[in-house]
């Protein structure tokens, strides 16, 4: 194979191209190096492009050993629907039960939780009390949410009010590996050596 073809130019591969050979073919925009192992920062910290994450929905009304949903900050959507971030199969739910949705109050530098029924079969409950229908209602920790058969408490992971940062002398561990199993059995082995 001697040519290889980038869209509105042909290059002679010699097994190097300048990155004025590339940029005919592509936008500005959608231009990056990838160096493997170097991928950005914010990819490898973040992989998912996942929210904040803010606290918990922890129950035990479906087994004894408990079930729990990430929060995260934004729209948690509740319902028996495959669709919803936080899905409650039981048949007293609504496909869209309910909203949790969680924003930074500016105000005093802390999460806001707040729930909103999105006028389900059967309701939505705070800590005893049946919610209005679409009326965002608070929430704070340790509040109890019943939805269906589902009692949910609230476990709040407020990294503002509880100080929790991420610490700029973090270190991760690194795996030490050892080659010396690898030398002794090509030093010693014929077999595994290529020949030539």
């Amino acid at each position: 194979m001697d040519n290889k073809t980038v869209p509105g130019q042909e290059f002679q591969n010699n097994g190097t191209y300048s990155n004025n050979d590339f940029q005919s073919g592509f936008s500005s925009s959608s231009k990056k190096t990838i160096i493997e192992g170097q991928e950005e920062t914010s990819s490898r910290e973040n992989p998912k492009n996942l929210n904040v994450l803010v606290g918990f929905l922890v129950t035990f009304s479906k087994t004894e050993i408990g079930e729990y949903w990430e929060l995260r900050e934004g729209n948690n959507s509740i319902g028996s629907s495959a669709e919803n971030s936080i899905e409650l199969s039981e048949k007293h739910v609504s496909g869209k039960h309910a909203n949790l949705n969680v924003s930074k109050d500016a105000s005093n530098n802390s999460w806001k939780f707040q729930i909103v029924d999105l006028s389900s079969s059967n309701g939505t409950e705070l800590n005893g009390s049946r919610l209005p229908i679409y009326s965002g209602v608070e929430l704070t920790n340790n509040d109890r949410i019943k939805i269906g058969e589902y009692t949910l408490v609230l476990i709040a992971a407020d990294k503002f009010v509880m100080n929790l940062f991420k610490s700029d002398k973090f270190q991760g561990t690194t795996q030490n590996i050892s080659y010396d199993s690898r030398d002794y059995f090509s030093s010693n082995d014929n077999s595994t050596r290529a020949s030539y």
